[in-house]
């Protein structure tokens, strides 16, 4: 048989093999919050009860809740927690606890390094005498 009559079909076969490999690679490889690096998200704003989330859907080295406690501020607690998405409707896992320890300050807690897929913070405690402003960074 001659050589090029093999050359044909195996170079189609393989474009369609390459062509199948990088549309498989980019339909499950999960959505990143932030291409490039740093992000920076508000979970809460001026609040004193309640539940903000975003989802991550990648893995970020360094993760930091920063939960800004109110000028008139004399109570409250919040939680850090994770879940697999933000829809997810049963009870999250706690990864972090805030509680007040004084007013106009500004909280900061380093998350383990994980993969989580969502996380969110939710007031368990409510504010007392004012309101705070939760954020979340990473890179």
């Amino acid at each position: 048989m001659p050589m090029t009559m093999l050359r044909k079909p195996l170079s189609i076969t393989l474009g369609a093999v390459l062509l199948y490999t990088l549309l498989l690679v980019s339909l499950i490889s999960p959505p990143v919050l932030s291409q490039g690096g740093d992000f920076t998200e508000t979970l809460l704003n001026a609040v004193s009860t309640g539940t903000g989330s975003v989802s991550l859907n990648a893995n970020h080295g360094e993760l930091t809740v920063f939960v800004e406690w109110g000028a008139s501020t004399t109570a409250g607690v919040v939680e850090i927690e994770e879940a697999y998405a933000t829809t997810y409707g049963d009870t999250w896992a706690t990864v972090a606890t805030i509680t007040w320890s004084a007013a106009d300050v500004v909280a900061i807690r380093h998350l383990p390094t994980g993969s989580y897929r969502a996380i969110r913070t939710r007031v368990s405690t409510t504010i007392v005498g004012g309101t705070i402003n939760a954020r979340i960074s990473g890179r």
